[in-house]
């Protein structure tokens, strides 16, 4: 409604005025959630790592995300596709699509599930730290099967967590050399390792991962790319990794934000659905 929505996608004002209630109750429960729900790096490390749909969604934070969606009652939670700095997420059984079910008849080309979409971006920015743009791509309302939405997010943001302190001064490093010719990489770094006491096959892996990202180039030398983030991390404005545990370690404090949550918008929404069974009737 906020966006200039026809009455005609409710219906009726009854029917207006229960999705209202409905979506600020589901409001109510994402913000209390994301609140209490601040992950730590090394969790978001093992997901921005992943290459395959499979191991993002074997990671503890992904099932973490499913379970919190589950139980604000967003829908169900899964990963279509992955890739460096782009998440697809699909949501099946969608409660959004289903508060506006003249939609499918009324409205062409339209895609409903804002809160949702709003509800992702929120996670990634306030509590994985990641700055984004996300938007619903497809939707059930739209004759689509499924609602798919797609994350996009900020290189820059994601670099600093998935790199850690042994990689960034292993770039460091590298840059203060003026590395330049391919072959005694492992010379080099075999020399690093020695001056400040790293395995050797770790130092090794962890600049190899430098240049997957493309923060060196076939060469071993710093790119553009890498020269960004090099001062990046060098600037006084750098965040630095917290020392948080994971929140599902804490599965209680979430269960009772989100039950604690249904409250001005829980009794709007009955009120609104009552008005909505005595028009029907």
């Amino acid at each position: 409604m906020s966006d200039g929505a026809p009455i005609e996608m409710f219906g009726s004002f009854a029917q207006a005025l229960f999705t209202l209630g409905k979506i600020s109750e589901l409001q109510g429960k994402i913000n209390n959630v994301i609140r209490d729900s601040k992950i730590p790096w090394s969790e978001t490390r093992k997901l921005l790592k992943s290459t395959k749909v499979s191991e993002a969604t074997n990671t503890p934070l992904f099932q973490y995300m499913r379970m919190v969606f589950e139980h604000i009652g967003l829908g169900t939670l899964s990963i279509s596709t992955i890739d460096k700095f782009k998440i697809n997420f699909i949501v099946d059984n969608c409660v959004i699509c289903r508060l506006f079910p003249n939609v499918k008849n009324n409205v062409k080309n339209r895609k409903t599930c804002m809160i949702t979409a709003d509800a992702l971006s929120q996670f990634f920015c306030v509590d994985m730290e990641i700055e984004n743009e996300t938007s619903e791509v497809r939707c059930a309302n739209n004759g689509e099967g499924a609602c798919e939405f797609q994350v996009k997010m900020q290189p820059l943001g994601c670099y600093q967590i998935i790199f850690d302190d042994v990689s960034n001064m292993l770039l460091k490093l590298l840059v203060e050399r003026g590395k330049d010719e391919v072959g005694d990489i492992e010379e080099i770094t075999g020399e690093i390792c020695r001056e400040h006491g790293l395995e050797d096959e770790e130092a090794l892996f962890k600049v190899r991962e430098l240049r997957e990202y493309m923060l060196l180039d076939e060469n071993y030398s710093i790119t553009n790319l890498g020269e960004t983030y090099y001062k990046y991390i060098n600037s006084p404005l750098v965040k630095k990794e917290k020392k948080i545990d994971p929140p599902w370690l804490n599965l209680k404090i979430i269960s009772n934000n989100i039950a604690d949550s249904a409250s001005f918008a829980s009794a709007f929404s009955k009120s609104a659905s009552k008005m909505k069974d005595l028009e029907e009737r």
